[in-house]
């Protein structure tokens, strides 16, 4: 499920290169562009892009400026990967371009792999919206809600991977191409713990009644080599560890 965590970094750095770019748009003859065009989209119209930027034609702009006006269409959650300001001359004309990409429209939801716990259930937790752009960040935190899901009802080491089909009607109308999402669950087996092997408990037998509490986070260093049961658990003096092979 890690797989998908570091998107949000990702859309940050998208936003810093772009700032970057448009800066170079606001020297010249762009500095007070005579117009301001969209290029690669199709789905939204122009007239809501140009109240986005807030950029009229004529108007004397600057970095801080285009930069705000990059930010303010990444907003907007229709824009996917790097959003770029260039200025080119048509004409004899100055002309403020947003080269943009959209992001594609959900068509559909899907579960598959899930048993133990009912595919409803997962599907519940996926907070994206049929006919509304998809945002890679919310997919990520979606998948991290059906990660705590499943720990909830003791499948520690399950796990999530999820697949794009592309194409298919666009629910929200125009001509972009949807995309349904496919969540696509390895439960594994519920955790199951065999034995305890106390060590350092000079003062008590192993044969004593303690209180052992081992949480998630004791055996999470388990689950990233692919593990799916755990047979044996060390107790240290600070945390379980594991001892035995772990298999399937």
């Amino acid at each position: 499920m890690r797989q998908l965590r570091f998107l949000p970094a990702l859309l940050g750095a998208f936003v810093a290169i772009s700032a970057a770019r448009a800066q170079d748009a606001t020297t010249g003859p762009c500095a007070t562009p005579d117009s301001v065009a969209f290029r690669g989209q199709s789905r939204i119209p122009e007239a809501d892009l140009r109240a986005d930027v807030g950029i009229a034609p004529k108007s004397k702009i600057n970095s801080r400026i285009l930069d705000r006006a990059i930010r303010d269409l990444y907003a907007t959650n229709n824009f996917d990967e790097n959003i770029a300001a260039v200025c080119e001359l048509v004409g004899g004309k100055a002309v403020l371009v947003f080269n943009v990409k959209e992001r594609r429209v959900l068509n559909d939801v899907r579960v598959t792999g899930a048993e133990h716990v009912s595919a409803n259930s997962v599907k519940d937790r996926v907070d994206l919206l049929i006919g509304k752009p998809i945002n890679p960040a919310q997919v990520a935190k979606d998948v991290a809600r059906i990660d705590s899901l499943y720990q909830s009802e003791g499948y520690y080491l399950a796990r999530v991977k999820v697949d794009t089909i592309l194409g298919g009607t666009n629910v929200g109308g125009g001509t972009a191409e949807g995309a349904t999402l496919v969540f696509h669950v390895e439960e594994g087996h519920r955790l199951a713990i065999s034995g305890v092997d106390i060590q350092g408990n000079r003062a008590l037998s192993d044969r004593r009644g303690h209180t052992l509490h081992i949480t998630g986070a004791d055996i999470a260093h388990c689950k990233n080599s692919g593990q799916t049961r755990l047979e044996h658990l060390r107790w240290t003096g600070k945390r379980p560890c594991c001892l035995d092979e772990v298999r399937r």
